[in-house]
């Protein structure tokens, strides 16, 4: 009830939110699963450790060794926007960004070979299925991810709403 509650601008926000989430445990997961992103492959012994907390600054994504030694760090960026691109660059320039397909263009990041088009749809829809219950949307969509999920949007809506800052 909450969710339909929000205007359309806060409504993006919390779906911009969830879209980043999903992107960010959907790179890891598929990084640990011994698949390739893009040109990223772990090395035997490797894995990817999503950030903490949903407000970590400087990077999204750990690559450790078996040790637990930090290997890399990226931000991983959802994204069509070069602006953002740009933006998240001045503020941590020593750090890559892995980021979907619409801005591999640029020359800025690494391309993941993930479609921002098609997070977007893939949450969006979660969202859009007003005939649906909010709940079984997301089950449909994001069954692994449901808790991931419902904080994101939690959580995109407080910083939406000023309630909590970046």
């Amino acid at each position: 009830a909450r969710l339909f509650a929000l205007d359309a601008e806060e409504l993006q926000g919390a779906v911009n939110t969830a879209k980043g989430k999903y992107f960010e445990y959907l790179v890891a997961e598929k990084l640990n699963q011994g698949e390739q992103v893009g040109p990223l492959l772990l090395e035997p012994g490797q894995s990817a450790v999503p950030a903490e907390s949903m407000t970590q600054p400087g990077c999204d994504l750990r690559i450790v060794d078996e040790h637990g030694a930090v290997v890399e760090y990226l931000q991983l960026k959802a994204t069509d926007s070069v602006g953002y691109i740009r933006s998240a660059l001045e503020r941590y320039p020593d750090v890559q960004i892995l980021a979907t397909d619409e801005v591999a263009h640029s020359g800025l990041v690494i391309d993941s070979d993930i479609s921002d088009h098609a997070l977007r749809d893939l949450v969006g829809s979660a969202v859009d299925a007003a005939d649906d219950s909010l709940t079984e949307a997301f089950i449909d969509h994001f069954h692994p991810l449901l808790p991931l999920a419902a904080m994101a949007l939690y959580e995109g809506h407080r910083l939406a709403v000023g309630a909590q800052s970046v």
